[in-house]
């Protein structure tokens, strides 16, 4: 017999939380199942996208790496030498029409803000460069899409050679005003254009194309033609003279 004031106790199998409470784990339940299917997803992705590009270097004859930190030092303009936890991934190397090749996907993080407020952001370039065989000038041609994200410049470098339609399209940075209007003749212009959206630029003995994001094949194969056109391009006598008149 129940004395007056005894507890009572719940029937088995029923929740003494609060109703709030109680959907409140609900909801973090689904959370978590939906975060564990994104970032499974996101794996697959990765994985499929390596395999990819594995296969495609595999066809061209290419060597692929998962990861390479020599590329990391190896160029010296941006988007190189920013933030932190530098990483060069997906790297294949080889030769096109005669010419040794690496592409890679490069990637670095930023942090901003302090303690709750702290946040980083991880940044993805789709990076591909060309050998020249010989150290080159500093010369930069990129599309003006590009400049404010990339381009770091130093004080009364950027040139303005050419026609005007090259000039809406691109911006151009060079330490030799001479070197810049040598190599960028009507028919160098004319290679650029018709390929806007792709900037190239001389990093040391190589010829480097940056763009944000991930590499794909069909970019890889766009801007082998489009830096394999541009070296094709380069005047006879900008050679000799890089040559030292060989």
């Amino acid at each position: 017999m129940r004395t007056a004031g005894a507890r009572r106790c719940p029937p088995r199998g029923v929740s003494t939380y609060p109703v709030a409470v109680s959907g409140l784990l609900e909801y973090w339940y689904v959370f978590a199942a939906v975060s564990v299917v994104v970032f499974a997803s996101g794996v697959v992705r990765r994985r499929k996208r390596r395999a990819g590009l594995g296969a495609y270097a595999h066809g061209k004859g290419w060597r692929y790496v998962e990861d390479d930190p020599s590329l990391v030092t190896r160029f010296q303009g941006p988007p190189f030498g920013r933030g932190g936890s530098r990483r060069a991934r997906n790297v294949m190397v080889g030769s096109h029409e005669g010419r040794h090749v690496v592409a890679f996907d490069y990637s670095y993080t930023t942090s901003t803000g302090s303690g709750s407020s702290h946040s980083t952001s991880s940044h993805y370039w789709s990076i591909l460069a060309m050998h020249v065989g010989h150290p080159m000038p500093r010369l930069e041609v990129t599309p003006l899409g590009l400049v404010s994200g990339l381009v770091d410049r130093l004080v009364n470098t950027d040139q303005r050679v050419g026609s005007e339609e090259f000039n809406r399209a691109f911006r151009v940075g060079a330490d030799s005003p001479r070197f810049a209007a040598d190599v960028l003749t009507p028919a160098m212009e004319a290679v650029a254009l018709r390929q806007p959206e792709i900037g190239w630029r001389f990093d040391g003995d190589s010829l480097v194309s940056v763009r944000k994001g991930h590499q794909s094949v069909d970019e890889i194969e766009a801007k082998l033609a489009h830096l394999d056109a541009i070296l094709d391009n380069v005047p006879e006598v900008v050679w000799r003279e890089i040559r030292g008149g060989r």
